[in-house]
């Protein structure tokens, strides 16, 4: 049975490089971000570029603490037991410090930071 890699803030730059990373050495890989569009699309080419071994995806906003955790859970049932994990969620305002409201600094930290923190919770514990 194909170990799962759970990557978080799959798209197409490190979070779909570190999906094919783990799915080219034969792991199911549950992708995760916010667009359920985007995660289909991620599970099909690594299915399509590395076989059927039950890649799947689920889209999830990391800033929704009770909705974050649903989703490990349900890749749990479905996959299995998670043996990797990458938070590669983060967002960010390029404008000078003093031009940032109190909202763009918060959201940036839920995705950022309060995301990391929930996953880890939720995963690490039944890490081997």
């Amino acid at each position: 049975m194909a170990k799962v890699a759970l990557v978080l803030g799959v798209g197409p730059g490190i979070g779909g490089a570190v999906a094919a990373k783990w799915a080219s050495e034969g792991w199911k890989v549950a992708c995760v971000a916010r667009s359920a569009e985007k995660v289909a699309a991620m599970a099909s080419k690594l299915t399509a570029d590395y076989g059927d071994v039950g890649h799947r995806g689920y889209d999830c906003d990391v800033t929704d603490a009770d909705a974050l955790t649903a989703c490990i859970a349900r890749v749990e049932a479905e996959q299995g037991s998670i043996e990797f994990m990458c938070y590669n969620c983060g967002m960010g305002y390029f404008k000078k410090y003093d031009a940032i409201t109190p909202a763009e600094f918060e959201q940036t930290w839920r995705v950022s930071t309060f995301g990391l923190l929930v996953a880890a919770q939720a995963v690490c514990p039944k890490m081997a």
